[in-house]
């Protein structure tokens, strides 16, 4: 949301409040805007009327978010099922991003998407207990947020091998692209990706005595 749904906003609230029999002051009014202003208006607006229907008591924003997003828990698991659907369709070649930086952060913690293609071949016990891990990891970093800032895209093992070529030949970079990953874990279209600088050659001992 933006400054300027703050009206639209203020009013679906307060339409919400009277239903609950609740005072509204300008502070609590913007303390639930900032809550929520990761989110599209028309989102939240659709999440407050739904409160008013499935909700016994006034929302916090915390439940007015699960109305809309579902439960952590929920988001959690679906952001699993997406992750396995990237391993089997994309790849972990290819760089991904999943426009989420929840699961670029739990995927980094697990190893980084390089790695995971390990995921894709795990079964039984092994699969259920990768499947908590992430869980788990989702839910601690949904609600606390990841130790560091996520990247904006998990880099493939393409990647990683033309930039560790790069660096050492101190040759020109390829272009690299980024997959982005739709709900199912399909490839929905390609960005490019900024190059990761190379590092500059030091002169060696011979020029510096030449100098």
């Amino acid at each position: 949301m933006q400054r300027t749904d703050m009206v639209a906003f203020g009013r679906e609230l307060l339409v919400t409040a009277e239903v609950f029999a609740e005072t509204l002051s300008e502070a609590r009014t913007l303390g639930y805007f900032e809550a929520l202003s990761d989110l599209p208006v028309d989102t939240v607006l659709e999440g407050l009327r739904q409160a008013r229907q499935r909700c016994r008591f006034f929302p916090k924003p915390a439940e007015v978010r699960d109305l809309i997003l579902g439960s952590v828990e929920d988001r959690a698991r679906e952001a699993w099922r997406r992750v396995l659907g990237a391993l089997e369709h994309v790849g972990t070649y290819e760089t991904v991003d999943f426009g989420d930086p929840v699961t670029h952060g739990v995927i980094e913690a697990l190893g980084g998407w390089h790695q995971a293609w390990t995921w894709d071949r795990a079964e039984g016990p092994e699969l259920l207990a990768l499947e908590r891990d992430f869980v788990s990891l989702y839910r601690l970093y949904s609600e606390r947020g990841p130790g560091r800032r996520p990247p904006a895209a998990l880099l493939g093992q393409h990647t990683l091998h033309n930039r560790q070529l790069g660096a050492t030949l101190r040759g020109e970079m390829p272009t690299e692209r980024a997959v982005l990953v739709d709900g199912g874990g399909y490839l929905a279209k390609v960005r490019a990706l900024d190059p990761a600088p190379v590092p500059l050659a030091l002169p060696d001992a011979a020029e510096q005595h030449a100098d």
